[in-house]
């Protein structure tokens, strides 16, 4: 890690009296409905870094300061993909939210319903639209590279897409107010 793009990272539980310090070069966090810790990549003493792992996981408010600002990030409870690496002295962490993915139990119920659809009707070559709820999907990706971002897009759907329509897929999700978000806090 970088030391001059490093950014604090504390956990303070006033009741037991522990306060957990790291640093992270990566941090990604989500305004809506309140500001909620999506990614984390932050290392220190592996003691250090395991501790503050645990807390978010387990849904602890983290404070993060940048050198201007300090921002309260609150977490999700239970919901965090979690690597951690020990190297001696010092261990790293990356912390990423669990997002919809491909839910396999939700695309069961979908093929079923929709076979369930077409044998009732004798059409069982036609298509049905089904109106499903979005997925909450977080995709990370240089931002400006479009082809990483329809790689990434591509990684969280069902269905391969075809690299020809790249422009067409991304120019659509960000019509329909889905897009794949370029930015990152």
């Amino acid at each position: 890690m970088n030391a001059s793009k490093l950014m604090k990272v504390t956990y303070y539980d006033p009741k037991n009296q522990i306060r957990l310090l790291c640093y992270a070069d990566t941090v990604v966090w989500d305004d809506k409905p309140v500001p909620t810790l999506i990614a984390l990549r932050f290392g220190g003493y592996p003691e250090r870094v395991q501790g503050l792992a645990d807390a978010i996981h387990g849904g602890a408010t983290i404070e993060i300061e940048d050198g201007k600002d300090t921002y309260s990030l609150k977490t999700l409870v239970r919901q965090y993909r979690r690597e951690l690496s020990h190297d001696g002295v010092y261990a790293e962490a990356t912390l990423i939210a669990d997002d919809d993915g491909q839910n396999a139990k939700q695309n069961d119920k979908e093929k079923s319903g929709s076979e369930g659809k077409a044998a009732e009707t004798g059409e069982e070559d036609d298509q049905f639209k089904l109106d499903l709820p979005p997925r909450n999907t977080y995709i990370f990706c240089t931002p400006g590279d479009r082809r990483e971002l329809f790689d990434a897009v591509d990684q969280k759907t069902a269905v391969p897409m075809i690299p020809e329509y790249q422009e067409y897929v991304l120019t659509e999700l960000k019509k329909r107010n889905r897009p794949p978000h370029d930015e990152a806090h």
